[in-house]
């Protein structure tokens, strides 16, 4: 397992969750640990399984107080400036296809410029 600088606490995602009352918010993997939190989103890291090695997976966990359309506008704008602003490792995305309004299919393209190893 890889050691962050500036880590807070350390630990299994599911004991860290016990520990700050969110058991109904997360589903338990003993492999994740707590890397460090900023502004109240805790960052998680998973070693896994690749192909070619070892992997590495990281998670984000975070309460946001917004409707649910509000979020998925953010989350999903296809515009690279405004997801600039909380989304620096994706380089760019690009709606392929809606269907019947409910769903769409997005192809994304990692920039690795932040998470160099």
């Amino acid at each position: 397992m890889r050691k962050s600088h500036g880590m807070i606490a350390r630990g299994d995602e599911a004991a860290l969750a016990n520990r700050q009352g969110l058991r109904n918010h997360i589903y338990p993997y003993p492999s994740r640990f707590l890397l460090f939190v900023v502004s109240g989103i805790r960052i998680f890291e998973d070693v896994c399984s690749h192909k070619n090695g070892k992997g590495v997976l990281v998670k984000s966990v975070g309460v946001i107080d917004a409707t649910a359309d509000s979020v998925f506008e953010v989350f999903l704008n296809t515009e690279r400036q405004k997801r600039y602003e909380w989304d620096m490792l994706m380089g760019d995305l690009e709606l392929v296809e809606t269907y019947d309004g409910h769903y769409d299919v997005i192809y994304g393209t990692y920039d690795p410029k932040y998470l160099t190893r």
